[in-house]
């Protein structure tokens, strides 16, 4: 799984992993990211790091609905750096989707991933990621997360 670097396009691995109390206490310090990720209970928070430092570029708290053969995505969010066109690494957010909807194929729900959506975003994760959008959740499966799969963890 990589990261492509913005400054000369090269490729930089990246390691998605439980995030600890301490990792979400840094964060929260230094605030390189908007949301509030202390508030989060009953979830589970993932970061995708850099693996040569160690620095977390992407948070994303998920949910397991097995009930539902589903995972939601409740927060999703890259650091304040890689964020909008001055950002310093492209790909962070499609990592983390693609690693979520491999994650619902090992666990036997075809693929199903949701989230809910800020409205500014619809079009986007419609346009990027291939969701469909059904009024209150956006959601990708099958085949449509393969293909997020392919491009984001296999590349």
């Amino acid at each position: 799984m990589k990261v492509i670097s913005t400054e000369d396009n090269k490729k930089h691995d990246v390691l998605i992993g439980v995030a600890t109390p301490d990792d979400i206490k840094s964060i929260s310090r230094i605030k390189n990211f908007n949301f509030n990720w202390l508030k989060p209970t009953g979830v589970t928070t993932l970061k995708l790091e850099l693996k040569e430092t160690g620095k977390i570029l992407g948070l994303m708290s998920i949910t397991d609905r097995s009930g539902d053969y589903a995972i939601e995505i409740n927060m999703l969010e890259s650091s304040k750096e890689n964020v909008g066109k001055g950002k310093q690494y492209m790909n962070i957010a499609g990592c983390m989707i693609a690693y979520v909807c491999k994650e619902s194929f090992r666990k036997g729900y075809d693929g199903y991933v949701c989230l809910k959506p800020k409205t500014e975003l619809i079009k986007h994760y419609a346009a990027i990621y291939g969701m469909k959008h059904t009024g209150l959740y956006m959601y990708v499966e099958g085949k449509d997360s393969y293909k997020i799969i392919s491009k984001y963890l296999e590349s």
